[in-house]
Parts: structure tokens; C-alpha cells; sequence
């Protein structure tokens, strides 16, 4: 999970965000400190911000560390601790131009990136949830009136501490300096072309002129506070059990060398992770906000495979409901997975239906840039494996609450031995607790004696999806399916959804196979 919270300087973003990092023990990125560190540096240098070049082979070069001792944050820079020197009137009055610079951001854009991965961080700055993390799941924006954060800033200089009651005198003069620096230093960064300071559209504005750090700390927790319960959970419905996961390894282990293995394993993540970035925009917007072209390129792809694969397997979809009256409202569409021909059709009926569909795949399929990109613009959301994936956890909440629909394979994986259920592990029943959307059971029959024939005849057998009637996802007590639900534990409630769902799924499968007389 990750707590983005921008704001201009002096709004008390470094203080809260340090709060918040103490209260959830989560780790704090205080992102300003570091393009301070650059300033400083460049200046005790004599590099010019006007020589973006020479800044951004400084910033390259300079070792930043965010260090704490007895619960204080130092700022290293090459060893050294800079945590008072970056904090000077000179640095103050100079940050904004090297800030700016776009090579100077991509390069500390890539180390905060790099700080937040698989864990829970709380990060600041002017550009967090905008340009650093997009895909955050709690942005604040934080604010106060200008007399404010320049009376703050003061008492910070001359080494007071407003949130802890530590305050010392300042003088008329000293904050009408720094009132005028604040107003310059907004202006510059309101209105520089790269990443400027703005609220992101999803942002929880907080003005904090008149309230305390516990507070605003308090408010800020109680947003990110579910977020950080459903780590638990989602890790719990995703993890592969010790067992698979120690043959899968020793299978690996025996074929394949370990320095050669850990090399792929390591590229083939990292262009997973850039495509993923690249293509974050797609997983965050409705797909009705798509750039025309994407849509256009998917509708005439869609107009193209829908007749195609009609021929290839003769498919139909069977309804136990109106598809059409429920259009608009937010369903979780689970199915069992045995090939890649199910998730195509699912997607070019429901296209048809023009129902929004987002299907959940793993994100090894962005390895390749235009695979990622057919993924982005067709409605996918990458999520990762075998990880508490709050990001992708994040992005199909946005979707269900925008009335879209989601595609999940709780099985996790393409099931080759229909005589076994696999375990379930996907979060697919706590995000339809979590959103109050339904779940629709849905099953295919027939593409798994495709996907396993070896004779080229059966690849193209006929194929079945069914729909069954929407699960309610509501923990009421006059729900048929939870009697006593409003005494019954989260993990109980969960359970309970999980196993519902997919005993529908398995006798939605058996029944389109009989009636349809379709092979497995």
C-alpha cells in the first residue's frame, strides 16, 4: 500500500507523513529531502540548475539514504548527514529550479520507485500522487492558508518543532521573508512543465490551517487503515501452497542453472514492471476514457476475432440472466480457467454486450510491449503473483466503483486435471465485500479437451460459456445464503463467498456439458 500526500511547501507534509509512518510502522519516503539533497549539493558545487546535464550526472552520482536513529529520520548524502543543511534558507530558495529539471526528476522518480516496492510506504512531495505513484490507494492533498506555513517554516529554521509543542520566538520580519519565498516557490511549482503541483483528481483534500498533526494523522490512517487489513487477506488468497511452490522450485532448480535462471527470472521481471508503469494510465481510467484511437483499434480487433473464432469453435454464451438490465452496475465475473480461449470469448461477447469488462491476468504477460499494450487497451489489469498485490487490489476497486465489470480466475492458473479443484487465490470475495458488488458464477465447457488435444481436428470442438445468476456479496442477515452473517468473522464471511461461488462455477461447467453435450 502506498499513502501519497502532496501539498505546497509548509502545508506540514514531512511532519504528518512521519506521524503516519510511526502509527502503522510503515516505512516514510520523504521525496523533497531528496531533490533538497541535489540542491545542495550543486550549489556547494557551483552547478548551475540552468546546466541540466551536470545536475542530472550529480544526482546519478550522490548515494541518498533515509536513515532513522531512535526514531528520527536523518538524510545522508554520501555518509554525511546533511538532515539540517538541506534544510537551509538557501536550499529553500533554490530547490524548485533543480526540482524542474526532467532528468534530475526521472532519475529520483526511479529511486522513490524503487524504495516503495513490495512494502507499505507513506511517501510526500509536490508531485506523489500525480507523477510518482499514479496507482497510489490513499493520496492526500494537503494545504494550509500561506500565513500558516510560513510561520511554520520559521519556527522549523530557527529550530523549533510546531507539531511537537517545541516553539520558539520569531520575528515579523524573518516570516515575511520566508511568507514571500513560500508565494514564489508556489507560483514556480504550480506552473513548471514537468510533474507541477496539483491535486490529483482521487485526492482527499485536507486543509490543515486550523487542525493538529494527531488530527490530520488520525484522518489520514482511518483512509488507509482497510487497505492495510486486506494485505492479510489478499496474501492469504493468492500465496501457493508451500508444497506446489517447493516442486515448482526443485523442477526449476534441476533444468536450468541458477546464475542463467535468476538472470531471466530477474529481466523478465523488471520488463514486466515497465510495461506495467508504462501502461498504469489504462488500469487507473474508466475505459470509456481511453484515447480514441485505443478504442477504435479495439473495436475493429474485436469486429475482426468475434466472426473468426464464431467459425473456429462455434461458440455460444447461455444466460440465466439479462446481461443488458445489468449493465452499469459493478459485478465480479468469476470463472474457471483451463486455456486461453474462455478469457478471448468472455471478452469479445461481453464487448458485443457493450458491458466494460476488466480481466485480471497475471503481469508476467507484460514481458512484451505490444502484448502489454493489447492487455491495457482490451481492459486487463496486471497483478502479481503470489504477492499481496495492493496495487492491483487498488485498481479493480476503481473499476468496480466506476460500475465496470471484472474477470477473475480464483483458480490462479490454466487447470489441466478437472478431477482435482484447486486452491482458491484470487481476492475476488473481499473485493466484492469490500465494493458491495455481486458476483455472477460463470463456467466453459469444451476448451479444455481443446486446449489438451493433440489431434488438430479436436482443436476446434465447440465451445459453451454460461452465466448464472448474480451471488448477493451482502453480509445482511436476511441474505439466504449468510443466516447469522452479521455475527460471523471477516475470514468466516470470506470463506464462505469463496466456496459459494465456485461450487457454482463446477455445476454451471457439469450442466453446460451436459446440455449442450460438450466435451470437457
Amino acid at each position: 500500500m502506498i499513502i501519497a500526500i502532496d501539498g505546497p511547501s509548509g502545508s506540514g507534509k514531512s511532519t504528518v507523513a512521519r506521524s503516519i509512518a510511526r502509527r502503522l510502522g510503515i516505512t516514510y519516503i520523504d521525496t523533497g529531502a531528496m531533490y533538497r539533497c541535489v540542491t545542495m549539493w550543486c550549489l556547494e558545487h557551483e552547478i548551475s540548475a540552468t546546466d541540466e546535464d551536470a545536475t542530472a550526472r550529480a544526482a546519478a552520482a550522490l548515494d541518498i539514504d533515509l536513515a532513522y536513529h531512535d526514531g528520527v529520520q536523518q538524510v545522508l548524502v554520501n555518509g554525511t548527514d546533511c538532515t539540517r543543511a538541506i534544510r537551509s534558507a538557501e536550499v529553500d530558495a533554490n530547490v524548485s529550479s533543480y526540482a524542474a529539471l526532467p532528468k534530475v526528476r526521472t532519475l529520483l522518480v526511479e529511486k522513490q520507485r524503487r524504495l516503495a516496492q513490495a512494502k507499505h510506504v507513506v511517501a510526500e512531495g509536490r508531485d506523489i500522487g500525480t507523477a510518482v505513484f499514479p496507482s497510489a490507494e490513499v493520496k492526500i492533498f494537503l494545504t494550509a492558508n500561506a500565513q500558516a506555513r510560513a510561520h511554520r517554516r520559521a519556527v522549523q529554521r530557527a529550530g523549533g518543532d510546531v507539531a511537537s509543542g517545541s516553539i520558539v520566538s520569531t520575528t515579523k520580519a524573518d516570516e515575511a521573508a520566508i511568507l514571500a519565498n513560500l508565494l514564489h516557490r508556489d507560483d514556480v511549482d504550480s506552473h513548471r512543465k514537468t510533474a507541477p503541483l496539483k491535486a490529483a483528481p482521487d485526492a482527499f483534500h485536507i486543509d490543515s490551517s486550523d487542525k493538529t498533526v494527531d488530527e490530520i494523522v488520525s484522518i489520514i490512517c482511518a483512509r488507509a487503515q482497510p487497505y492495510l487489513d486486506s494485505a492479510a487477506a489478499a496474501t492469504s488468497a493468492s500465496t501457493q501452497p508451500a508444497a506446489d511452490r517447493d516442486a515448482a522450485a526443485a523442477t526449476s532448480a534441476s533444468t536450468q542453472p541458477a546464475a542463467d535462471r535468476d538472470a531471466a527470472a530477474g529481466a523478465s521481471a523488471a520488463a514486466s514492471a515497465a510495461h506495467t508503469e508504462r501502461y498504469s494510465w489504462f488500469y487507473a481510467h474508466a475505459m470509456s476514457e481511453f484515447p480514441r484511437a485505443s478504442r477504435v483499434f479495439l473495436a475493429v480487433l474485436c469486429a475482426i476475432l468475434f466472426p473468426v473464432t464464431k467459425l473456429l469453435w462455434r461458440w455460444r454464451c447461455f444466460d440465466e440472466i439479462d446481461v443488458h438490465a445489468l449493465a452499469g452496475k459493478p459485478y465480479i465475473v468469476v470463472m474457471n480457467h483451463v486455456s486461453a480461449i474462455e478469457p478471448l470469448i468472455t471478452m469479445l461477447y461481453l464487448h458485443h454486450k457493450k458491458i466494460p469488462l476488466r480481466t485480471m491476468y497475471k503481469s508476467e504477460f507484460n514481458r512484451h510491449r505490444f502484448v502489454a499494450y493489447l492487455f491495457a487497451i482490451a481492459g486487463g489489469i496486471p497483478v502479481v503473483r503470489a504477492s499481496a498485490d495492493m496495487t492491483c487490489m487498488h485498481w479493480c476497486t476503481q473499476a468496480l466503483s466506476r460500475g465496470e465489470w471484472l474477470l477473475v480466475y480464483p483458480e490462479g492458473t490454466r487447470v489441466r486435471n478437472l478431477d482435482i479443484k484447486p486452491p482458491i487465490r484470487a481476492g475476488f470475495a473481499f473485493l466484492a465485500l469490500r465494493t458491495h458488488a455481486d458476483i455472477i458464477p460463470a463456467a466453459v465447457s469444451g476448451a479444455f479437451s481443446i486446449a489438451q488435444a493433440r489431434s488438430f481436428v479436436h482443436k476446434f470442438s465447440r465451445v459453451c460459456i454460461g452465466f448464472a445468476a448474480p451471488i448477493s456479496s451482502h453480509t445482511s442477515s436476511t441474505s439466504p445464503h449468510a443466516e447469522g452473517s452479521a455475527r460471523m468473522s471477516k475470514k468466516k464471511m470470506l470463506e464462505l463467498l469463496e466456496r459459494e461461488s465456485m461450487n457454482r462455477v463446477y455445476t454451471l461447467r457439469d450442466e453446460l456439458k451436459a446440455r449442450f453435450h460438450t466435451r470437457a
